[in-house]
């Protein structure tokens, strides 16, 4: 049974005919698996015959209705989650098609009355979770006052949930884009086993632990949602093959329904058999170019024209006035964050949030929300580490009495040197088997990137610590000593940046704060001054791209709370400020949500995506769920 659990959609197949308890085809299925990953449907039918025919019925299913028979088995013995799934007709060029999503006020409600606890921390309604609810939105209006959640001090804080809303692309057969929209609680599933983050690397003084019924209203007992199953996590709203629709204002318009449905939520609240429960909506989650989708005048894609256009959303740095590589504290483009809005109309309007007309300030900008993982892992990391390690090679690091100096041996060398590493400790990039121009993206003019995953850049990067450390006795007071410094400074932040925010709790205190932002100074500063390296050596290294100005907005985050907090001393009863953790926006977890949509949509016929990919999704949703709560039960 273990083994087609691993089939994911076509689970559904399996745990059919294991309802119908017939041992013989359990068998016959596990040795059909291939056949069982082209057409699950199709598959279900022939076993319904088969079943069919071994208790002398000659009632015969069609294989040409596979699709639905499965719809109906589904649906008999209740096999998908119970949310309704709505339609939504969009219109077009004269053209009209109908989407299949579901609706944000559905998929609460249902989840609030069969499984509260993947919105609430893991507590079941009651005082521990209201406690929770209390505690975060007691931290969070201290570092964000302005919010709409927080106009005419509502008294229902203690039961208004924290959610975010996430969009990316993804590819569905032949290769055809696929768009994937997903609603996410703010809250990790586990905080309700109420374990105190100790985080050695920042130095944190230990805090004092509290009795087991008091523990709830602690801040540092929520956890970020980035653990078990996504599916727990992360709920599906929409997804559909864009190319195959060709209607760009499809996407748009969903949002926008989207939208409306979620806004009604937070300002009207939903009634459930535990009672009334709002919503508050952090931010939009994505990447920089999912955000681009959206009509931003201000975005990344204005880097590289030959006139200096803004290129981040959240201030007006890239212009002339205001150069985006500068990342001192007192860079020009400081002052002029959240001034304006980076568009001219946007699909969430209807979700209270700030003034979206702009006209007293541009925060809600500050509802597209920076992703630390393509910021950095898959960001600015990725150049940092092509840019070193091509750096080192031109340097004759990797030369040790070879005749040979071109980039290609020198190369290869490195990789040789890093596979070592590898399998001396135990570890394997995913992607990545060797290095080469290609895989460096180095190319003549061009500014060199590593191609790999996000878990690969963190191996690269302590790889190149142990390098760099290796060699730097051999360089001491020569030329080259100062750039290995710098090298190992940039590593050792990096490291130190990317792990911690992830080893920490939802909630960061002073002395996490102040790690996090001397790191990410560190960094920048040691990728600034390489790249200025670089540039008088006449070579294209670590090029200055958007994702280095979005960096250094961290920094500046860090800034703002301690200022805040230096402020709020006497004012706020005692109450330490706390940053809310860069992580909570952090978007592995959705690249993983959105890899199984994908993975899903590819095990259907390509003409019945539309049809059946959400309920395939609510199939899959259900047994997930169900595996979830049995293994808490034990």
């Amino acid at each position: 049974m273990c083994m087609c659990r691993k089939l994911g959609f076509f689970c559904v197949s399996v745990y059919i005919v294991a309802h119908c308890r017939v041992k013989r085809i359990i068998q016959n299925l596990c040795h059909m698996l291939p056949q069982l990953a082209k057409a699950p449907a199709k598959v279900l039918t022939e076993h319904r015959n088969a079943l069919a025919k071994e208790q002398g019925s000659k009632r015969q299913l069609t294989l040409q209705n596979a699709s639905r028979h499965y719809k109906r088995t589904v649906w008999r013995y209740a096999f998908a989650m119970g949310i309704p799934i709505s339609t939504y007709v969009h219109e077009e060029d004269g053209r009209s098609v109908a989407i299949e999503w579901l609706r944000p006020s559905d998929i609460l409600r249902f989840l609030l009355n069969k499984y509260p606890s993947l919105l609430l921390g893991g507590c079941q309604p009651g005082v521990k979770a209201e406690a929770m609810l209390a505690s975060f939105w007691k931290q969070y209006q201290l570092i964000d006052p302005n919010h709409a959640l927080f106009d005419g001090n509502p008294p229902d804080l203690h039961r208004t949930i924290p959610l975010n809303l996430h969009g990316d692309g993804a590819r569905t057969q032949k290769k055809q884009p696929l768009e994937v929209v997903s609603l996410e609680a703010v809250l990790g599933i586990d905080s309700y086993k109420c374990k105190q983050c100790h985080c050695d690397d920042c130095n944190c003084p230990p805090t004092k632990r509290r009795a087991a019924n008091d523990e709830s209203g602690n801040p540092f007992i929520q956890l970020l949602n980035h653990k078990n199953h996504t599916y727990l996590s992360r709920f599906l709203v929409f997804a559909f093959p864009s190319k195959e629709i060709k209607m760009p204002g499809l996407l748009e318009a969903l949002l926008k329904e989207t939208a409306a449905d979620l806004g009604g939520v937070c300002t009207n609240g939903i009634n459930t058999d535990h009672g009334f429960f709002r919503v508050g909506v952090l931010g939009y989650k994505g990447d920089m170019e999912y955000h681009k989708k959206l009509h931003l005048q201000r975005s990344y894609a204005n880097v590289g024209h030959v006139n200096a256009i803004q290129c981040c959303h959240e201030c007006k740095a890239g212009d002339a006035l205001h150069p985006f590589e500068d990342s001192n504290d007192q860079a020009s483009w400081v002052s002029t964050r959240c001034l304006s809005l980076p568009w001219t109309d946007s699909p969430f309007t209807d979700i209270p949030f700030a003034d979206w007309s702009g006209a007293r300030d541009g925060r809600a900008s500050l509802f597209f929300r920076r992703d630390t993982f393509h910021i950095f892992r898959l960001g600015i990391a990725r150049n940092f580490i092509a840019s070193v390690i091509i750096m080192l090679g031109l340097k004759g690091v990797f030369d040790d009495g070879e005749t040979d100096f071109s980039v290609e041996r020198r190369l290869n060398t490195a990789w040789h040197l890093c596979n070592l590493w590898c399998t001396t400790n135990g570890t394997r990039p995913a992607t990545v088997r060797s290095f080469t121009r290609e895989k460096l993206h180095y190319k003549s003019g061009s500014y060199p990137w590593i191609s790999c995953k996000g878990a690969d850049t963190v191996i690269f990067l302590t790889w190149l610590r142990f390098q760099i450390r290796l060699i730097m006795p051999m360089h001491v007071g020569g030329s080259l000593e100062p750039t290995l410094q710098m090298m190992l400074l940039g590593v050792q932040a990096g490291l130190s940046f990317t792990k911690n925010i992830h080893r920490h709790g939802l909630w960061m205190q002073v002395h996490c704060v102040k790690h996090m932002r001397n790191s990410c100074s560190s960094f920048l500063r040691a990728y600034a001054v390489l790249a200025q390296t670089a540039l008088q050596e006449g070579v294209s290294l670590f090029g200055m791209v958007p994702k280095y100005h979005a960096m250094a907005h961290y920094k500046i985050d860090a800034n703002d709370l301690l200022r805040l907090r230096q402020l709020l001393a006497d004012g706020a009863g005692g109450q330490e400020v706390l940053l809310l953790n860069p992580a909570a926006f952090d978007c592995s977890g959705n690249e993983d949500f959105v890899g199984r949509i994908s993975k899903q949509s590819r095990r259907i016929g390509f003409k019945k995506v539309l049809d059946n990919l959400m309920r395939a999704y609510l199939v899959k949703f259900k047994f997930v769920a169900k595996r979830h709560f049995e293994q808490r039960q034990r």
